[in-house]
């Protein structure tokens, strides 16, 4: 979940303001890593959550 709105906010941002919120996907691979590190998800599952994320962006942009 918190992969996806991540990810999610950053293609939002990077679409409507300026191609340089792409840059902000490095904070989105923080977020994506810290379950994973932790042992609450899987590398699979933190890469799904971020693929839905730009996903559901893309489609309501």
């Amino acid at each position: 979940m918190d992969a996806a709105v991540a990810s999610a906010v950053v293609t939002m941002l990077a679409v409507v303001r300026t191609p340089w919120w792409i840059l902000a996907y490095g904070v989105v691979m923080a977020v994506c890593w810290t379950p994973v590190a932790l042992s609450y998800h899987t590398v699979a599952q933190a890469l799904a959550g971020a693929g839905l994320g730009m996903a559901t962006a893309s489609l309501w942009l």
